[in-house]
């Protein structure tokens, strides 16, 4: 993003919400993102439907993180407080088959390599529901996103935990949270 040069920029973090059409739309259908997306095929528009009421219902953990754009400048920053804030992200989480959690997070190109997706996932993984572990799925080529989560207290899970998380899918890595950050 043009102007923006802050290394840690301030970070919020809100409830997905079903204004964030849009915004989801957009990263679904971003090439970068499908390529180490788990299904890269992007959603139909009846498919984006049903994973936006999922998400947005109950008491599913779905964040927008956000950065202050005082930092930077945007034009599709929304005001809050006097502050110009940019959503950058998601993060989200759900249960698994047989307990525990599986967390992702996804951001836009502009704000990739920032260290943002670390810090999100430090300050919002000890709010998921964690008995029986926090894991994470991810492509196995995908080292940015492998860093990340090893930089937010993840480290590769056991064969059995492997077993139970991965669907049998050989390209897929399994991180599991340690608790610490």
């Amino acid at each position: 993003m043009a102007g923006l040069t802050a290394v840690h920029p301030h970070l919020t973090y809100r409830r997905l919400n079903l204004r964030d059409w849009d915004f989801c739309r957009t990263l679904a259908a971003d090439p970068e993102i499908r390529a180490v997306s788990l299904d890269p095929r992007p959603p139909t528009w009846w498919g984006h439907m049903r994973w936006m009421w999922k998400w947005t219902a109950g008491d599913a953990v779905a964040f927008v993180i956000e950065i202050d754009m005082a930092y930077g400048s945007a034009r599709a920053a929304r005001k809050d407080s006097g502050r110009e804030l940019q959503s950058a992200g998601l993060f989200l989480a759900s249960l698994l088959p047989g307990g525990g959690s599986e967390v992702s997070i996804v951001l836009l190109g502009a704000f990739r390599g920032m260290g943002i997706g670390t810090r999100a996932l430090k300050a919002l993984t000890p709010r998921v529901e964690y008995d029986g572990g926090v894991f994470a799925r991810i492509k196995s080529d995908n080292h940015a996103s492998v860093k990340a989560f090893a930089n937010a207290g993840y480290v590769v899970a056991t064969a059995k935990d492997w077993e139970r998380v991965s669907e049998g899918r050989r390209d897929v890595l399994v991180l599991r949270w340690n608790g610490r950050i």
